[in-house]
């Protein structure tokens, strides 16, 4: 008989994920470090980082009775959409996670 936590191992991992775990739903307690950093500009032309930055202050907002969140993880080596003639090193100045199709999207599908 398989454990709860066995069962979603194996659903995570069916998905494409690479790990899992748990976090409480609360203010994370880097919000200074982070509303600095966008004080401090470093968010460039990625204004929507400002936009949510309520939001990620008080995660409650969206899910007002949630007290854990279920975190998964996946692996950008290699990149799952990698877009054509893109190299897999990090050498040539884009981070690994840019180098494919967008991954919220592969990562909201697999959530669903």
């Amino acid at each position: 008989m398989s454990t709860i936590l066995e069962k979603l191992d194996a659903l995570v991992r069916a998905e494409g994920f690479t790990n899992f775990g748990f976090a409480e739903v609360t203010t994370p307690f880097s919000i200074d470090l982070y509303d600095r950093w966008i004080a401090d500009g470093m968010n460039g032309e990625m204004d929507w980082l400002e936009r949510h930055a309520a939001d990620k202050r008080s995660p409650q907002t969206f899910f007002k009775r949630a007290r854990t969140a279920i975190v998964v993880t996946q692996s950008y080596v290699p990149h799952p959409a990698p877009k054509d003639g893109w190299p897999l090193k990090s050498s040539e100045g884009v981070a690994l996670y840019a180098r494919g199709r967008d991954y919220h999207r592969f990562f909201h599908t697999r959530l669903r």
